[in-house]
């Protein structure tokens, strides 16, 4: 029985090595590696270009920001100023003194 487990514990070790090293060589062997130039390329660069995009799409947010709230605020303006042209023709019709009487 100890002899059975010993097998069967060397045959798995050695299938578990196996399968590494052909994922290993197969990994090496038919994948293409990247690789990064970092001597032509400047890192700042590209930071400034990266903040620059960032300034002018906050700038372009905030204005059209802007002008909605611009927008939303007339749009409520000019609500007011026909509820209270109504409550006013309202109350002008409700102060009348009744003639039919």
């Amino acid at each position: 029985m100890i002899g059975w487990i010993i097998q069967v514990t060397f045959i798995s070790i050695l299938l578990i090595i196996l399968v590494h090293h052909f994922i290993d060589y197969f990994k090496t062997m038919l994948t293409v590696p990247k690789i990064k130039n970092l001597a032509t390329t400047s890192l700042h660069e590209k930071y400034e270009n990266i903040f620059k995009l960032i300034n002018n799409n906050n700038d372009l947010e905030i204005t059209t920001n802007a002008n909605a709230n611009n927008n939303n605020n007339n749009h409520l303006k000019n609500e007011d100023e026909l509820m209270k042209d109504e409550l006013t023709n309202f109350i002008k019709t409700q102060l009348q003194p009744t003639t039919n009487l």
